[in-house]
């Protein structure tokens, strides 16, 4: 059977329920090859072993598992990274706060280091993609779970960034030291447990709970971290943060009352949603 004949086979057993593309991905897993692979060999024969195998893969994807934990990879700013159901599978809106922080760190003096916190760094997908395009710029990227930490840790190895990223186990700024931070890039979880309970099936039953949800109405987490930073001396110049589409004005009350001086922007991601804050504590 050819991998053409393959690929239909997959769209017929995914019943319209499956896109085309996470069929093509889940084959050329199974092959060990790139997806690009798939369309110049449409008719290389493929053996029974690895039907078998790719249909079980297609199987596991149509009863809701997600691709990523399947392949085991995630690509988030052209970097391809291990994940699994430790961490929360990064999200291609998520890029944003790489590319304000690279704007952000633009005009930093070249002769001492940018410092970023990366609070909740998950896979570390937003501390890799930082240190890769930041000149001279140390990342801090602390998680509260000690397993998503260890794939974290295996995707900085994977980019020999061990260098310019620090791994911290800490509860938000709990075990961080103290220190003039340029940029807190702080994406928590902002799922409500009931208003803004926002998320589907498959997230709900496979991705990692503590990465999801964030209290009540989903911004627990964002007022414990203001609150632990006010109780800091030396305050970064900017902080920034992901949140969900109808929590703009919530999240705007909140930081007014702990940084009544600074400068708050509200943005919106590709599809026009607000979905980030920049404070800028001037």
């Amino acid at each position: 059977m050819t991998i053409k004949e393959v690929l239909q086979i997959g769209k017929i057993f995914a019943q319209e329920k499956i896109d085309d593309l996470a069929l093509e991905v889940l084959l050329a897993h199974t092959l060990r090859k790139d997806k690009e692979y798939l369309f110049a060999h449409l008719e290389d024969d493929v053996s029974h072993d690895r039907i078998e195998q790719y249909t079980g893969l297609v199987k596991r994807h149509f009863n809701g598992e997600p691709v990523a934990y399947i392949i085991g990879e995630k690509e988030f700013y052209g970097r391809k990274l291990y994940v699994d159901e430790r961490v929360l599978i990064p999200r291609p809106e998520t890029e944003y706060l790489v590319d304000k922080t690279a704007l952000l760190l633009k005009n930093h003096h070249k002769d001492t280091p940018s410092r970023v916190l990366d609070l909740g760094t998950g896979s570390g997908n937003i501390a890799i993609a930082i240190a890769d395009i930041v000149p001279n710029v140390q990342v801090t990227a602390c998680d509260v779970s000690e397993d998503a930490l260890m794939v974290a840790k295996k995707n900085v190895k994977r980019y020999n960034l061990e260098g310019a990223i620090s791994l911290v186990h800490s509860d938000l700024l709990q075990n961080i030291k103290e220190e003039a931070y340029d940029v807190m890039v702080a994406n928590l979880p902002y799922i409500g447990l009931e208003s803004n309970h926002f998320v589907s099936r498959e997230t709900k039953n496979y991705e990692p709970h503590t990465a999801l949800f964030g209290g009540t109405d989903g911004l627990a987490l964002y007022e414990e971290f203001f609150t632990q930073l006010c109780q800091w001396r030396k305050k970064p110049r900017y902080i920034m943060g992901e949140i969900g589409f109808l929590q703009a004005k919530p999240i705007s009350i909140i930081i007014n009352q702990f940084f009544p001086e600074s400068v708050l922007t509200i943005e919106k991601d590709l599809t026009g949603l607000d979905r980030y804050f920049l404070i800028n504590l001037l």
